[in-house]
This record gives C-alpha cells, sequence and structure tokens, in this order.
C-alpha cells in the first residue's frame, strides 16, 4: 500500500481591511412597520393600513415595507391632533352624520371652556 502524504499548508488569516477600504457606520435610516405602530401606539394592522394609504410615508422594497427615518419624523411633526371642525364635501350619509357629531362634539367644548 503506497500512501500519499501531503504537505500541510497552514492558512493564513485574510488581511484587515485598511481604513479606506472599511465603510464608515451607518445608523439605522429606516424603520420597520411593527417599530412605527409601536412609536404611535397603533395595532400592526392599522398600521399597514394608514402606510397603503399614504398616510404615513412608506416605500416598498422588495416585499417589505419600510418607512424613512427622516421623511417619518417631518411627517410626525406637521400631523394635527384636532379633528376638522366642518365636515367635507361629499361623504357617504354615515361619514357625514359621523363628523357632524364630531363638529357638535368641538363645538360644545370650546363654549364650555369660553
Amino acid at each position: 500500500m503506497n500512501a500519499r502524504v501531503y504537505d500541510f499548508t497552514p492558512r493564513t488569516s485574510p488581511t484587515a481591511p485598511t481604513d479606506a477600504e472599511t465603510p464608515a457606520p451607518v445608523g439605522r435610516v429606516v424603520y420597520t412597520v411593527k417599530e412605527v405602530a409601536g412609536m404611535l401606539s397603533l395595532n400592526l394592522g392599522g398600521t399597514y393600513a394608514l402606510i397603503r394609504s399614504g398616510e404615513i410615508p412608506a416605500i416598498k422594497l422588495g416585499g417589505r415595507w419600510v418607512v424613512p427615518r427622516g421623511r417619518f419624523h417631518t411627517w410626525l411633526e406637521t400631523c394635527h391632533a384636532e379633528p376638522e371642525s366642518v365636515a367635507p364635501v361629499g361623504l357617504a350619509p354615515i361619514e357625514q352624520a359621523h363628523a357632524e357629531v364630531l363638529a357638535a362634539i368641538t363645538r360644545r367644548r370650546s363654549r364650555r371652556g369660553a
């Protein structure tokens, strides 16, 4: 029986990248839908609905929605918490009634404070 003997060459570690080759660390630039839902105290389904409607600024990368941090914070700062006191024209009857009730509640609250 003839056995061949091979010389063992030890592995060399890869050369460490130089500073020029190493990219600068970058923070995350997008939020996940789950993170946005948590920040807004919304459920996940409602958050997806707002994203699909275009209310929350988001983009779809591949099959996944992501929310750019800068656009999200700009949007959040420009949101208005108070509902409109006048109902928009052209709503369905149930939506019109809902808007009228909200307007009446707002008027009543403003009279109490005056």
